[in-house]
């Protein structure tokens, strides 16, 4: 059963410094009540998958995989949900009706049958915390009082022709193939 939940809220931020704030994933766990630990897998261009553990989950970790259009929106949905609640959702960022700054909307769709009404006062709930948080931490970095420091971009799969053999560079890591030297066997 696929149930929604949404939150807007109007920030006094740029919506480039909001946008940066929302797609720094391995910070999550800084400034997002309820999140435990937060990484990212991998990145290619506007498509982002991390991991994150959080308090309201139990002892597992989520994947999720994020598409950014910068600087208005990212959608995320679940990688994998074995069992698991399917999660997906969305941060918007647009002009307010009225007045400065930048609204905000948080949006989360949740499947799964075990859904209350209970269940969706505590996602709306969350959500507004989330969106309070966030207006906490942007504010915080507007001010510089949170110093920024740069986070660590790792290349998912590159392969180089080397004299010495090919270098594979494969989720940060780098390894080297070298040529078989003899005959082969087997």
């Amino acid at each position: 059963m696929l149930r929604n939940v949404e939150a807007t809220r109007r920030l006094d931020a740029s919506r480039d410094l909001l946008f940066a704030v929302l797609t720094d994933y391995d910070r999550y766990r800084e400034w997002l009540p309820g999140i435990e630990q937060s990484r990212v897998l991998a990145r290619e261009g506007d498509i982002v998958v991390a991991e994150f553990k959080a308090t309201h989950y139990g002892p597992e970790r989520v994947a999720l995989e994020f598409i950014h259009s910068p600087p208005v929106s990212i959608r995320y949905s679940q990688v994998e949900h074995y069992g698991k609640p399917d999660i997906a959702g969305r941060w918007e960022l647009n002009d307010p009706a009225e007045g400065s700054g930048v609204a905000v909307k948080a949006a989360i769709r949740l499947n799964t049958p075990l859904f209350t009404f209970r269940s969706r006062r505590l996602m709306r709930a969350s959500l507004g915390e989330a969106l309070a948080a966030l207006a906490k931490r942007s504010t915080e970095l507007a001010a510089g009082e949170v110093a920024e420091a740069p986070t660590e971009r790792r290349k998912i799969l590159e392969v180089l022709r080397r004299p010495e053999g090919l270098e594979i560079w494969y989720l940060g890591e780098s390894y080297m193939l070298t040529k078989a030297r003899g005959p082969r066997r087997g």
